[in-house]
């Protein structure tokens, strides 16, 4: 008897006020699921809770982010007077179609429970939908649980992930320092400060990935190293980032992803990542067409995706509706690119005819072409003739499309191989650059060539390089003088900018609204402007506003240092000056 009296009156925290009055129905139930859903995000039984008095901001005390149209959703399952819950099921299920995740049972089942369409009934499933960060191995991601770049096989490092995959944070953290001191890696940076906020835990922990163009083994020799170079410098843009973040008390965790610049793998990951509800937003890809293949997964499952290096112009968002837009470059797209090269070489040199080599194939050196045609044709005479001019063929000949080029009157040659998909743009591109036949002409080298190792090359034959952030490298910022130190390296690529600012751009959505949706509407908010390394950063459209008085690009050329021997860039107007 006592017993059934108990199942009667229910348990306490979550039975509703009208259960202990013995008047229950369906809405009864919500209630319950309503508590259910809190005691799961928060780990503390509701009971406690309103001992504590934080029932009401229970939303503030959750182990897992989620969005505020869930907390909604939850406060609704648990309003006092039964007619102000949902109606039944159907309502219920009808609401969770409405939230950013279309897929119901995929949402129920992160907290643990499945609501019976007709029926109101619940039953018991998997407690929670694919985490972040797993100890699965070789499936591309890793939050500390494997090694990602090639090569990096430290003792300590291992030992260091290998702890990390077993949750054993504190054992982890001694053996990624002593990696870290061994070794200034980026990879290495983010499993450690990953292991710090894991320990430290809390309910506060703030979940992104990156998708960089790492693989287990380069399909081509002409790439071979080139994607691993790539990876690594946006992953120092990321790792310094965090650890400024982490410093100011945001646990930012990172989940790095590989890629391999690869068109079938890249909406693989896109894929695997959307899945996992507490990954708030994604840097990356690293290329265009890895890109343009992955967008559309994030869109569908409303997940920020802000690139760092992606300046195609047909990645723009075009006249979709604010709410509509998933995909924001703190690069500046290729159109201003074009018109910066137009004008610098018209100053510099009163060059009007050049001869653009490119990858017509391929989306990053087709929208190149594209807006370089259309800037030059505003101020001089555009010289192309695409078979002899096209990088991406097994057969081009450098000679042929040199003497093509000048046969044609072109004094100068600007160099968009795409480097990272295609597999021969960059040894074309590089035969280009070494061809005696090339040294009378003025060679403009795109942003997918800078800091790539042909300094002494360029330096004798008087190359231009496109460079996209104009921060003098001796300029004296907070920024510069951390990577610099950071790193131990004396100049930094413009990977490693960009993908700062881009992590910032999501740090400061987070901040304010931390949950996807949150994310999105901050970042296509007309009112979002931070400071960057790069400069104000401000979105039309998902693209990077224009400021005039900041260039996004700028022409730059190699020189030898004035000391220690080497070479560095200065912009192409300015001379160099040795005391």
């Amino acid at each position: 008897k006592g017993r059934n009296a108990t199942k009667l009156l229910g348990t306490e925290g979550y039975a509703p006020h009208e259960q202990f009055n013995r008047k229950v129905g369906r809405q009864s139930d919500f209630y319950a699921l309503g508590r259910t859903f809190v005691h799961l995000l928060t780990g503390t039984h509701p009971s406690e809770m309103e001992a504590l008095d934080t029932l009401e901001t229970w939303d503030t005390h959750t182990k897992y982010p989620i969005s505020s149209s869930l907390v909604a959703l939850i406060n609704w399952l648990m309003e006092y007077f039964p007619h102000k819950r949902p109606k039944n099921a159907k309502v219920i299920l009808k609401r969770l179609h409405q939230i950013q995740n279309p897929n119901p049972i995929l949402w129920l089942s992160r907290f643990g429970v499945f609501v019976a369409g007709m029926t109101g009934a619940i039953v018991s499933i998997d407690l929670f939908s694919p985490k972040a960060c797993n100890s699965k191995l070789n499936d591309l991601l890793s939050c500390g649980e494997e090694i990602l770049v090639p090569g990096n096989n430290l003792l300590e490092k291992q030992q260091g992930v290998e702890a990390f995959r077993s949750g054993k944070y504190q054992e982890a953290i001694a053996h990624l320092e002593t990696a870290w001191n061994q070794q200034h890696d980026p990879e290495t940076l983010i499993y450690l400060n990953n292991a710090r906020i894991n320990l430290k835990g809390g309910n506060k922990i703030r979940t992104i990935a990156i998708v960089v163009s790492l693989s287990r083994t380069d399909k081509t020799k002409a790439n071979e190293g080139f994607n691993q170079q790539k990876a690594i410098k946006h992953l120092y843009g990321i790792a310094q980032a965090q650890s400024e973040a982490i410093a100011k008390g945001l646990n930012l965790q990172v989940l790095i992803a590989a890629d391999a610049n690869d068109l079938e793998i890249a909406p693989k990951i896109a894929k695997a990542l959307v899945s996992k509800p507490s990954i708030l937003a994604v840097l990356g890809h690293n290329t265009s067409e890895a890109t343009q293949k992955a967008m559309p997964i994030y869109a569908k499952h409303h997940l920020v995706l802000v690139s760092p290096s992606c300046p195609s112009t047909e990645l723009s968002n075009g006249n979709r509706e604010p709410e509509e837009i998933f995909f924001f470059r703190v690069i500046h797209t290729n159109r201003i690119a074009a018109r910066s090269i137009a004008q610098d070489l018209l100053q510099i040199n009163q060059q009007k005819k050049v001869a653009i080599f490119t990858n017509p194939h391929l989306s990053f050196s087709r929208s190149y072409q594209q807006e370089l045609q259309e800037a030059f044709a505003l101020t001089g005479q555009v010289e192309r003739e695409v078979k002899a001019f096209d990088l991406s063929q097994a057969s081009f000949n450098p000679e042929v499309a040199i003497a093509t080029a000048k046969q044609q009157g072109a004094k100068a040659i600007v160099l968009v191989p795409d480097v990272g998909s295609s597999p021969y743009g960059l040894a074309n591109a590089l035969k280009v650059v070494k061809s005696p036949h090339s040294r009378d002409l003025l060679l403009i080298l795109s942003e997918s060539l800078y800091n790539y190792q042909i300094p002494h090359q360029a330096a004798r034959n008087r190359h231009l390089f496109v460079n996209l952030w104009n921060i003098p490298q001796n300029q004296s910022t907070e920024f510069l003088r951390t990577a610099k130190a950071l790193w131990q390296q004396e100049n930094v690529a413009w990977e490693t900018t960009g993908t700062y600012d881009a992590t910032l751009v999501i740090i400061a959505a987070l901040q304010q609204q931390p949950s996807r949706a949150g994310v999105q509407k901050v970042l296509s908010s007309k009112s979002f402007r931070i400071a960057g390394a790069t400069g104000v950063i401000e979105f039309e459209k998902g693209d990077r506003k224009e400021n005039p008085s900041i260039p996004g690009y700028v022409l730059v050329k190699v020189v030898p240092k004035c000391a220690g021997g080497g070479y560095g860039f200065l912009p192409a107007n300015q001379e160099l000056k040795c005391s």
